[in-house]
Formats: C-alpha cells, structure tokens, sequence
C-alpha cells in the first residue's frame, strides 16, 4: 500500500499546484483532521453522536450532486448551528445555498457566511443584504413578490430592522428550492468548464482526505513519540541544569 499511496500522492501533488509526495501527504493529514474536528464539533453541538452522524451523511448526500466538497458544506452546517439555526432547517438552507450560488465553491462559501450573520442577528440589515446582491440574490424580490411592498418600502423596513431571518430563510427557499428555476440554472452551471474543474478539484480533495485518514493514525503516532522524546530529553536538560546551579 505504502508504495501505491506514494505514487498517487506524487502524481495529484504533481498535477495540482506542483505539491511534492510529501507537501500532498502533509495537506491530505490536514484534511483528515479537519474531518475529524468537524465530527467532533457536530456531536458536540447536537449532543447526540447517532444524530451528528445521520446529520454528516445528508451533507454527503448534498455533495454528491454538488461540485462543491464536503468539507465546505459541513463547515457551513457547524457555522448555522452555532448561530442558533435549528437541525431541521440546516439541510434544506445549506442544499438551497448551493443552487443559489449556482453550484459556485466562493459564493457558497461568501453567501454562507452571510446567512449565518443574519441567523444570528435574527435579522437582515444592509451589509449583509449588499454582499448578498454582490454574490448574485437579492432576497428582497422575493419578498416583496410576497408582501406587495415596494422595493424602496422593503429597503426601509430592513433600515428598521423588520426584515427578520425568518423571512430571509423562505426567500432563499423560494429563490433556490429543490422545485425553483434556480435548480436547474446550477445543473446546467456545474457542466461548464469552470464547474467541471471546481468538480475534479473536489475529487482530489476527496482521494486527499481519504488518503490522509489512512495515515493519520501513522502520524498521530510518529507526532506522540516525537513529543515523548522531546519531554524527556527537556526533563534531562532541567535536572542537568539545577545540579550545574547547585
């Protein structure tokens, strides 16, 4: 295995970004930990380990229709809990945040972080609405599609703090559900050449974190002894030094 692994490593290292056997294996470990902690945190937040593993796989279920990597849709998940999203809205936001961004790994990334702002402020004001437009929906319209307010009355009510989270979270369901036109703008969008690649660098990611969870055990051994030997030679030094001083 060890000698089939160094090949791969050598190979994706060198076809993406020049990385040596050793810079992949390095970013692959990284990966694998990062993995890790996500599940760590996921239980920790839920409280229940059944439930933060029913809750990864659903996420894996989204990846598997998305470009974007699982590392990216867990992180925003682990981000909506903490604002205070609960367990049942994350799933349908976080497939929805996807299409929005038309299947785009940045705007994902950039529109999550603004959700998860206005999740936690219970509210959406200006800044928030701004990025949002910048990446490409403007949660207003569809607002107002539902108010009958004018574009310039639901600019003052969020001016006013009145356009809660609530509704921000049914205007990117109706903006970007399963059922919107937006869906299949973001399947016709992941068969361009950009979506193509941003996929192929999803599947290296993937092979990394697999590749990394494989040695990781390695490592975390290699690391534990390296630590022992330092301690040890470091107690030898202070003893060495307090018989010198007496």
């Amino acid at each position: 295995f060890g000698s089939v692994a160094g090949q791969v490593a050598a190979s994706v290292g060198a076809a993406f970004g020049g990385l040596s056997a050793v810079g992949f294996t390095q970013w692959a470990i990284g990966l694998a930990a990062e993995t890790s902690k996500i599940n760590a945190q996921f239980t920790a937040l839920i409280g229940n380990a059944s439930q933060a593993e029913q809750l990864l796989q659903q996420i894996k279920d989204i990846g598997r229709t998305s470009v974007i990597d699982n590392q990216s849709l867990a992180g925003a998940a682990r981000t909506f809990m903490a604002a205070g999203m609960s367990i049942d809205e994350l799933v349908p936001t976080i497939r929805a945040l996807t299409i929005a961004g038309l299947d785009n790994r940045e705007a994902f990334q950039g529109m999550a972080m603004q959700f998860a702002k206005i999740i936690s402020q219970g509210k959406v004001q200006g800044d928030e609405l701004a990025i949002l437009t910048e990446w490409g929906w403007n949660p207003l319209n569809q607002i107002i599609a539902k108010t009958g307010e004018t574009m310039a009355e639901a600019r003052k009510r969020v001016e006013q703090g009145g356009v809660t989270a609530r509704e921000v979270s049914q205007a990117l369901q109706d903006f970007a559900g399963a059922n919107s036109k937006m869906a299949g703008a973001a399947a016709a969008a992941s068969q361009t050449l950009s979506g193509q690649y941003q996929a192929l660098q999803k599947d290296v990611q993937a092979l990394a974190t697999a590749f990394g969870q494989r040695v990781e055990p390695a490592a975390l051994a290699t690391v534990e002894a390296l630590r022992s030997m330092v301690e040890m030679v470091s107690g030898v030094d202070s003893r060495a030094a307090i018989a010198a001083a007496q």
